[in-house]
């Protein structure tokens, strides 16, 4: 969408008038924090003479992307929450055992 919009050179507050959303709304379409419509990716296409499936293809693989970086950090803090854990359990059975022995 960016790259259509600087090639064409009209800003997000024009675009975001063409779409009939505000400015934020539209930043967060252009940045993938909200999923383009179908309805939306119909009117880019329009305005930026492209397909519209331009659009819309973008913006699932987009969001695509987005959710498995989202899935892989929360595995990363799951993994070092785990390695926590075993080093906890580490220490403990380590304590039994010296409190064993004695």
């Amino acid at each position: 969408m960016r790259f259509c919009r600087e090639t064409y050179k009209q800003s997000p507050d024009t675009v975001a008038a063409h779409l009939n959303i505000n400015i934020n709304e539209y930043q967060e379409i252009e940045t993938g924090k909200i999923l383009l419509t179908k309805k939306q990716a119909r009117q880019l296409g329009k305005l930026f003479h492209v397909k519209s499936d331009y659009f819309y293809k973008a913006a699932l693989q987009l969001d695509l992307l987005l959710t498995k970086n989202e899935i892989i950090k929360i595995q990363k803090e799951q993994i070092e929450q785990l390695k926590q854990q075993l080093e906890d359990l580490k220490k403990t059975v380590s304590n039994k055992a010296k409190k064993t022995s004695n």
